[in-house]
Formats: C-alpha cells, sequence, structure tokens
C-alpha cells in the first residue's frame, strides 16, 4: 500500500507541475508580494462584475491543485507534508517569474491550504474505515 501511495504522491505532483511550469499559455511576467492581493481582486471582481471567476480559477484552483499532494504525502506527518507543499510550491513560484509568467505569493499560501486540506481528508478518510471494519 505505501509503494501505490507514493507513486500516486508522484502522479499529484507531475499533475502539479505540469499545470504550473508547463501550462498551455502564459501569462505577462508579473510579481505580487501583497498578502491577500488575490482575495482583493476577486472581491472587486465580484462587486463590480457578478462573476466569480477569478475566485473559482484562482483561489479555489489553487487550494484543489495541492489537496492530492496533501492526501498522498500524509504519511510524512502533519508538520512534513505542510513544509513539503509550502516547499513545492515555493519553487514553482521560483521558477515562473523567469519564464515570463506570474509569480505571486497567495498563490503559495493557497496552495499550502490545499496540502492541508488534502492532509486533513487522508486522515478523515483513514478514520471512517478503521471504524468502519470494527
Amino acid at each position: 500500500m505505501k509503494k501505490f501511495n507514493r507513486l500516486l504522491l508522484a502522479v499529484s505532483i507531475l499533475f502539479i507541475l505540469t499545470i504550473t511550469v508547463f501550462p498551455p499559455y502564459s501569462d505577462m511576467r508579473n510579481l505580487n508580494r501583497t498578502v491577500f492581493r488575490t482575495f482583493e481582486i476577486a472581491l472587486r471582481e465580484w462587486r463590480y462584475n457578478g462573476t466569480l471567476r477569478y475566485f473559482r480559477t484562482n483561489i479555489l484552483g489553487n487550494i484543489a491543485l495541492f489537496i492530492p499532494f496533501g492526501y498522498f504525502a500524509w504519511l510524512s506527518g502533519f508538520r512534513k507534508t505542510i513544509f513539503l507543499g509550502m516547499l513545492l510550491s515555493i519553487c514553482i513560484e521560483a521558477a515562473q517569474y523567469p519564464m515570463g509568467r506570474w509569480t505571486d505569493i497567495d498563490d503559495v499560501i493557497l496552495n499550502t491550504i490545499g496540502t492541508a486540506a488534502g492532509f486533513g481528508l487522508a486522515v478523515l478518510w483513514r478514520r471512517i474505515r478503521r471504524n468502519g471494519h470494527r
């Protein structure tokens, strides 16, 4: 089971890299160092346009992208899983800027939240399975 879990962890990392480092599109190069600016932009879009597109694609997308990583890395323990998810996100953001992509501190925060959510889901799933087999 551990080998299969590691395989799925590797697949989730490859998927993250495919989406973030090698996407089929390229944004303009930009650097956001203002924490929670992404939330401000999403709120402004909702207030003036009545849409949640930016919220769905950027905020929820960044969280959802790292949930599988947190889920399959749970065997490393909570602190290590969170650290590894944050480190992976920082490395991705650092690689994106020289490639002419958008680099954003909020992405690191949202990816780390996604890692924590995935870890929580893995723990919850294991508890449900354990209690169901009694």
